[in-house]
C-alpha cells in the first residue's frame, strides 16, 4: 500500500472520529426525545436515560472540541535568531536547499535529546503559515558536525516530503481520541461501554497512522543517507541513542544531586561535557550504540532502530566527507551560555531560583545530605533498641550489646545467610561513621563522572577505619577500636548528624 494511500485512509479515519461522535450523540438525544414524548407511559425510563446520556454526551463533545484546539504539549524552548547563532542558521539554510523547498521560519533549542520539525497550517494542511525546527541542546553537546548534519537533514526532509502538512491536526486528533477514551473509561458503566466500542476505532486509526509515520521516517532516512552518507546517518542514530541514555543518567544522578539542599549546578553544560568525556561512561554508552532498542509495536511512529540502521549502512558511501569532523557544539557562538540556557529550560521556574554551586561543591553537599538522611534512619533504629538520644555512641552500644540484627533491617534472608546481615550492618555503620568523619574534616566526597561520588578518608584514619568497622560488626563485636579512631578525629560519642555540619 503506498504511503499516500495510507495517509488518505488515516486522515479519513481522523475525519470520521467527529462524525462517529456526532452519530452517537444524535442517537442518544433522539432516544431521549422519544422517551420524553412518551413520558406519561414510561417516566422512569425517560429520567434514567437523561441521567445516563447527558454526562456521556458531554464527555464525547469535550473530545470532539479537543480536536479543534491547538496542541499544548510542547516542551520548553529557547528561540534562536540568525543574529544569535549565524553559523547554525547557515547550516540549516544550506541543508534546506537540498532537503526541503525552503528553510524553517524559526529555530528553537530544547532541553531534550532529539530534533523535530512542525508546521503551522490552515485549511487542513493546504496552506502553511510557518515552520519551526527544534534541536535538542544535549545533541549539540554529544554529536559531531557530520552527525548533526544527518539529524538536521532527516528532519528537514519531512518538509521536502510534505510530511508536516497534516501532522498538527493528526496529532491533535490522536490526542483527542486518547483523552475521550480516558474520560469515558473513568466514568459510569455506560460510559465504559461506549469506550469499549470506540477503542477498536482508535486502535485502527493508530495502526494506520503509525504505518504512515514509519514510512515517512524511512523516506527521511533515505534522503539523509543520500546527502550526508548512510554510515554517517546510521552513526547519528546510534549516537542519539547514546546521548539520550547519557542525558537521562546525568539528570538523575548529577543534576538533581543537590535537590535536598536546594542547590543546582552552576553550569549544566560543563558537567554534561565532562560526563560524556569520561572513559568509563564512554564504555557504557558504547554498549548502547552497539545494541539499539528492539521493542516495536504496530502503533509506533518510528520503525525499529535496528531496521533503520541496517538500511542506512547498506547504502553506498558519500565521497568527500570529512574523516575527522569537529564537535557539533563548535558551530555555536557563546557555547556555554547557549547550552546552559537551553538545558535549564527543563527545570521549573521555582527550581531555577535555587542556589548555584560548582560541580565539586554540589557533589560534596548533595552526597552529605543523602548520607545524613540515611544516618538519621539508622540512629532511629538504634534508639528503638537501646533508647537514648540517637547518637553515634548509641549505635556502637547496640553493637556491643550483641544486637547487630537491629541495625540490619527486616529480611528473612538473614536467618539463612548471616553474612548478608553482617554486610547490611557494615554498610549502615559505614554511612554513620562516614558522615561523622566528613563533619570532623578528615573525609569528603569527591566528584566522579564514572559513577557515584567517591568517599575519600584522609590518612592516618584510612588505614584503621575498615579494620575498626569489621571488628565492630563481627559475630563477637568490639567497638573499642572504632571509638578510639572517632575520638582521635574529634567525634564525640554524642555526635548526631544534622543538616549543617555539627563537628568542626
Amino acid at each position: 500500500m503506498k504511503t499516500s494511500y495510507r495517509a488518505a485512509i488515516a486522515f479519513a479515519l481522523l475525519a470520521g472520529f467527529p462524525v462517529l461522535v456526532l452519530i452517537i450523540c444524535t442517537a442518544l438525544v433522539l432516544v431521549e426525545l422519544i422517551a420524553l414524548r412518551n413520558f406519561t407511559r414510561a417516566p422512569a425510563f425517560a429520567i434514567w436515560w437523561g441521567v445516563v446520556s447527558i454526562p456521556l454526551i458531554g464527555t464525547l463533545l469535550f473530545g470532539l472540541f479537543r480536536v479543534e484546539r491547538p496542541y499544548l504539549g510542547r516542551v520548553p524552548e529557547v528561540p534562536v535568531s540568525p543574529e544569535d547563532q549565524p553559523r547554525l542558521w547557515a547550516l540549516v539554510r544550506e541543508l534546506s536547499v537540498v532537503a526541503a523547498d525552503r528553510a524553517p521560519d524559526a529555530l528553537y533549542l530544547v532541553p531534550t535529546v532529539g530534533a523535530a520539525v512542525t508546521a503551522d497550517t490552515r485549511l487542513l494542511g493546504l496552506r502553511v503559515k510557518g515552520r519551526r525546527l527544534y534541536v535538542g541542546a544535549p545533541l549539540l553537546a554529544g554529536l559531531d558536525e557530520d552527525q548533526l548534519r544527518a539529524v538536521l537533514t532527516h528532519e528537514l526532509a519531512h518538509y521536502g516530503n510534505h510530511d508536516t502538512r497534516l501532522a498538527g491536526i493528526t496529532h491533535r486528533g490522536a490526542a483527542s481520541m486518547r483523552l475521550t477514551l480516558e474520560r469515558l473509561a473513568g466514568g459510569s458503566p455506560y460510559q465504559r461501554g461506549v469506550a469499549g466500542a470506540l477503542t477498536f476505532y482508535a486502535k485502527l486509526y493508530s495502526r494506520v497512522s503509525g504505518a504512515v509515520s514509519r514510512r515517512q521516517e524511512l523516506a527521511a532516512d533515505e534522503l539523509a543517507g543520500r546527502l550526508v552518507g548512510g554510515w554517517t546517518t546510521a552513526s547519528a542514530l546510534r549516537e542519539v541513542n547514546a546521548v539520550d541514555r547519557g542525558w537521562e543518567v546525568f539528570l538523575d544522578q548529577y543534576v538533581l544531586l543537590g535537590w535536598r539542599t536546594r542547590h543546582l549546578p552552576e553550569h549544566l553544560s560543563d558537567g554534561f561535557f565532562a560526563f560524556l568525556a569520561d572513559e568509563a561512561r564512554q564504555l557504557e554508552l558504547d554498549e548502547v550504540r552497539r545494541s539499539p532498542r528492539q521493542e516495536h509495536s504496530p502503533q509506533d511512529t518510528h520503525p525499529p532502530m535496528a531496521v533503520r540502521i541496517a538500511a542506512l549502512e547498506a547504502m553506498p558511501p558519500v565521497p568527500g566527507r570529512s574523516s575527522t569532523p569537529r564537535p557539533a557544539w563548535e558551530i555555536l557562538d557563546n557555547v556555554r551560555e547557549t547550552l546552559d540556557t537551553a538545558m535549564e529550560t527543563a527545570l521549573t521556574g521555582k527550581a531555577l531560583s535555587r542556589g548555584r554551586l560548582a560541580w565539586p561543591a554540589l557533589v560534596e553537599l548533595g552526597s552529605r545530605a543523602q548520607a545524613v538522611d540515611d544516618s538519621l534512619a539508622i540512629l532511629g533504629s538504634a534508639c528503638m533498641v537501646h533508647g537514648g538520644n540517637g547518637t553515634i555512641g548509641t549505635v556502637l552500644d547496640v553493637l556491643d550489646a550483641g544486637h547487630r540484627s537491629a541495625l540490619a533491617g527486616d529480611d528473612d534472608e538473614y536467618d539463612e545467610y548471616p553474612e548478608s546481615e553482617a554486610d547490611s550492618v557494615r554498610t549502615q555503620l559505614s554511612t554513620v561513621v562516614g558522615v561523622a568523619l566528613a563533619d570532623a574534616g578528615v573525609a569528603h566526597w569527591e566528584l566522579s563522572w564514572a559513577g557515584p561520588a567517591l568517599f575519600v578518608v584522609d590518612e592516618p584514619y584510612l588505614d584503621d577505619l575498615w579494620p575498626a568497622i569489621e571488628s565492630a560488626v563481627s559475630d563477637e563485636p568490639d567497638t573499642a577500636r572504632l571509638r578510639a579512631l572517632l575520638g582521635r578525629a574529634g567525634v564525640p560519642d554524642g555526635y548526631r548528624p544534622s543538616v549543617t555540619p555539627s563537628v568542626q
